[in-house]
């Protein structure tokens, strides 16, 4: 293992001092910025309350970005749901690859890989509208509800316009219950249920948006390719 620091050596000399002017200007610079900062918060309440004025001040603006974020990944979700067929959902890219399967009782099951792997094949759109489904109702029911949701309850829809009414019921019930969390809620990990566990709240709604942006661009590159399919 390196022990070196990464940082290049100052080319000049132990015998070379800075110069005084420089060696002033810098803390002036702090203390302009700290007065500045304190300016922000209000003065006629005491330091502890001054604290607890900033750390709501910060959830807040860390649920703002949060929400934020959450909104594009919607809006690019949207872009690409928008149109969408039945006949795009089922289509293979390839023969190997997750999909839905419709089951005796004409319900649509989805497939679950033992493993990840390149070689598995590309999922078909189906597959990934029925994940969004069931990370989206898992997240919701594990955060916000009972908790006792299982992978093998959500089912694909079993066609386009029923998936986007899924899909967009889940995420206005995502978003309404995000909306609504304090600074405790999101520093605490008493909702952290699925698909993490001892970490602040405010990490899975990270992860959602993450998570929704990933089904979302997988979407849309399904669509491109089904789109000049045979060409």
């Amino acid at each position: 293992m390196r022990t070196e620091s990464p940082h290049r050596p100052c080319s000049r000399s132990a015998a070379s001092p800075l110069p005084a002017r420089s060696a002033r200007a810098a803390p002036q610079q702090t203390t302009r910025c700290s007065c500045a900062i304190r300016s922000l918060a209000p003065q006629s309440i005491p330091g502890v309350a001054q604290q607890a004025y900033w750390r709501s001040a910060m959830a807040e603006a860390l649920l703002t970005t949060l929400i934020r974020q959450l909104d594009t990944a919607w809006k690019l979700a949207s872009f690409h749901l928008d149109g969408l067929t039945t006949d795009e959902c089922l289509w293979r890219p390839e023969q190997r690859g997750l999909h839905v399967q419709r089951a005796s009782d004409g319900t649509w099951r989805a497939d679950w890989p033992e493993r990840e792997g390149y070689d598995i094949g590309p999922p078909s759109i189906a597959w990934l509208t029925w994940h969004v489904r069931f990370w989206w109702s898992m997240v919701i029911d594990h955060s916000f509800g009972r908790g006792a949701l299982a992978r093998e309850q959500v089912l694909w829809p079993g066609d386009a316009d029923a998936v986007r009414e899924a899909i967009t019921r889940l995420h206005g019930e995502w978003r309404a219950a995000i909306e609504a969390l304090s600074d405790e809620d999101l520093r605490s990990s008493q909702r952290t249920r699925w698909p993490l566990r001892d970490r602040p709240f405010a990490e899975v709604i990270a992860w959602a948006n993450v998570e929704l942006t990933k089904n979302a661009a997988e979407i849309g590159y399904a669509r491109f390719l089904y789109a000049v399919r045979g060409r």
